[in-house]
């Protein structure tokens, strides 16, 4: 098919949208964190908006590119679900992204995260990347990378990561991603500044201790953070890992986590249930964290696929591809990638020390790498700790599977049976 040239006009409508919400924010302020949150977002934008006419390179990736090399070589992430998400409002336009993304290629059975980025291109309501990165994770961005780099005729680049962490595969690792920079330099004509490198790796490691001091203080009955942060937590690191931004957002947030704590609240006003959220709610229904709240009394207090630090490395600067290539074993979102053993084992003790009351996992239907271990891991808590788990089938984009209306009634049926459950055991 004939792609549409670029046009910017959707996506800047969509940046005057958010940039309304923020000076919203700032005038009626509930948290400091969330005002800083939508100020990144927006300073992310802007930088994504003008890379071409600033020099900048935009590299296409997911949750797995190693972010900090880009960071290094002023080079800026194009991630493919967050973007292509900003500019689907209203909702009727994600279907003429499907559409369009069958038109191109990309059959039913892709994730639709990878289909709507593809269609929102295709469309011309968002800009062609200069180049896309994947990984041989099981997740679609490295299944369809190549094909869309194809369809867009865009250079590409795999990165294969081994799937068992053994120092064999650290090795193996860093040679790739030494390969993944020479590929950067020869295409971009520049050269990767590894002062810079270890700078951005700083970064990361300071991010890192903040998180599991945010992960502990999580502990904590009533817990101190509210669900819709878990959001902007998963947001910040795909757009600012490798910067000072993502310190500076993490310490905000930490802060006022800590002032709860120290003064016994919780981030909501009364606490009723205790959850492990395996998966976020699809992006069109995200307002299902914020009803799980105000009618529930229903709080994530760990998510082990995305916020999971119990296998966190030790990022060392001096020590760049090393660190890079052991936090893609432990890092964000990689422990999913992990064996199931290791991440049953990983699931149990959560269960057991966040003080659990069930589990809910909001299903994708066309994701190889959660729905794989939905059964191994949901039979795991129930047999070794009485932890109760729905699964909740679902799209990551695509309302017609799932509308937000269904999955509430559909969780408001687990609650209920959480709610009498507990009562029944007081």
């Amino acid at each position: 098919m004939q792609l549409v040239d670029y046009n910017p006009a959707k996506l800047n409508e969509a940046i005057f949208g958010l940039e309304a919400m923020y000076q919203h924010r700032k005038a009626n302020p509930k948290s400091k964190s969330d005002e800083l949150y939508y100020e990144l977002l927006l300073k992310f934008l802007v930088r994504f908006t003008t890379a071409t006419e600033k020099g900048n390179y935009r590299v296409g990736g997911g949750a797995f590119t190693p972010s900090e090399i880009l960071a290094a070589m002023d080079i800026v992430l194009y991630p493919a679900l967050p973007v292509a998400g900003i500019v689907a409002n209203p909702q009727s336009l994600r279907q003429d992204m499907f559409n369009t993304a069958l038109e191109m290629g990309l059959p039913v059975a892709v994730c639709s995260a990878q289909r709507m980025w593809a269609g929102a291109i295709g469309l011309g309501y968002i800009p062609r990347p200069d180049i896309i990165v994947d990984t041989t994770h099981t997740c679609d961005d490295s299944l369809s990378g190549r094909l869309i780099a194809d369809i867009l005729d865009v250079p590409s680049y795999r990165i294969d990561r081994p799937l068992i962490y053994t120092e064999d595969a650290v090795s193996y690792y860093m040679a790739e991603l030494q390969g993944f920079i020479h590929f950067l330099e020869d295409k971009t004509k520049r050269k990767l500044d590894w002062d810079r490198l270890e700078q951005a790796v700083e970064y990361s490691r300071q991010v890192d201790e903040i998180k599991k001091d945010i992960a502990e203080m999580r502990k904590a009955v009533p817990t101190p953070m509210r669900n819709r942060q878990m959001v902007s937590m998963e947001i910040v690191d795909f757009y600012w890992t490798g910067y000072p931004e993502a310190v500076e957002f993490y310490k905000v947030l930490r802060d006022e986590m800590r002032e709860r704590v120290d003064t016994g609240k919780g981030g909501i006003p009364e606490e009723r249930l205790r959850l492990l959220c395996f998966n976020l709610p699809p992006t069109h229904a995200l307002k299902l964290l914020d009803w799980w709240e105000k009618e529930w009394g229903a709080v994530s207090i760990g998510e082990p696929l995305f916020t999971n630090m119990y296998r966190a490395s030790e990022l060392d600067p001096q020590k760049p591809l090393e660190s890079l290539a052991r936090k893609d074993f432990l890092g964000f979102c990689n422990c999913m990638y992990a064996p199931g053993e290791m991440l049953i084992e990983d699931c149990v003790r959560f269960a057991r020390e966040y003080k659990v009351d069930g589990g809910v996992w909001y299903a994708p239907v066309a994701c190889r790498a959660n729905d794989a271990m939905i059964g191994m891991v949901t039979d795991a808590l129930q047999k070794r700790e009485g932890i109760p788990v729905v699964a909740l089938d679902c799209d990551y984009m695509d309302p017609s599977h799932a509308s937000e209306e269904q999955l509430r009634e559909r969780t408001s049926v687990f609650f209920e049976m959480l709610k009498d459950r507990k009562a029944i055991r007081r």
